[in-house]
């Protein structure tokens, strides 16, 4: 189970705000936000961006906050915390099994897979590289390359081992005797990575079916 105290989330506004909006529009069904507020809250945000009614579609209900500024920003997390505080909601609580890739990787996408099992190693892998056995990085051959479509299964399967290598990677330095203060923040990143993953890879679904010319 996933928690998140709403007064002290321990992020920064932007992404506390497309965390729990991404909740809201989820269709996770164990989370501690009735589905009225999680729709009306959803709503509120959009009002403060958008002159249309929000849309309807799941699929749809998405904020894009690039292009507002940190004021604007700062209204949609207090709009959150005053929904949730109202309704005696003061820390979230959810839970989500993230699911395995679906289709694998191309060569491409393995050269990456392989650069950040290098970066945050198992300490299996972590002690036989010790041993002085040092491997050679070989580029894969140049061919047409991927669609988007395909790009976005890719990312779905690197986003599927981010978690656990951040999570490793905590262990490997609190066994060093790091602070803990540095380890607690790698497992807290962990934790936001395993669940914030959906809501960065729909809005990657959803520019993937602009490109392919699919969205309505």
């Amino acid at each position: 189970m996933q928690t998140l105290d709403i007064h002290r989330p321990e992020m920064p506004d932007l992404q506390f705000v497309l965390l729990v909006t991404a909740l809201c529009t989820s269709r996770l069904t164990v989370l501690n936000i009735p589905s009225t507020l999680r729709t009306s809250m959803f709503d509120r945000c959009w009002a403060l961006i958008h002159e249309s009614p929000p849309p309807r579609r799941t699929e749809q209900r998405v904020l894009d906050l690039r292009p507002w500024t940190e004021l604007t920003v700062e209204a949609m997390a207090e709009t959150i915390r005053v929904g949730l505080t109202e309704a005696g909601i003061h820390t979230l609580a959810w839970d989500h099994v993230a699911s395995e890739p679906r289709r694998a990787s191309t060569p491409e996408a393995q050269i990456l897979i392989d650069r950040l099992s290098h970066l945050f190693p198992h300490p299996s892998e972590a002690k036989d590289a010790a041993s002085g056995e040092v491997g050679v990085e070989t580029e894969a051959p140049r061919e047409q390359g991927p669609d988007v479509l395909q790009l976005l299964g890719e990312m779905a399967a690197l986003m599927a081992k981010l978690a656990p290598a951040l999570e490793r990677r905590a262990a490997d330095l609190k066994g060093e005797g790091k602070p803990d203060t540095l380890v607690e923040t790698l497992r807290k990143g962990a934790e936001l990575m395993h669940d914030s993953g959906d809501m960065f890879l729909a809005w990657a679904q959803h520019y993937a079916e602009l490109s392919d010319n699919t969205a309505s």
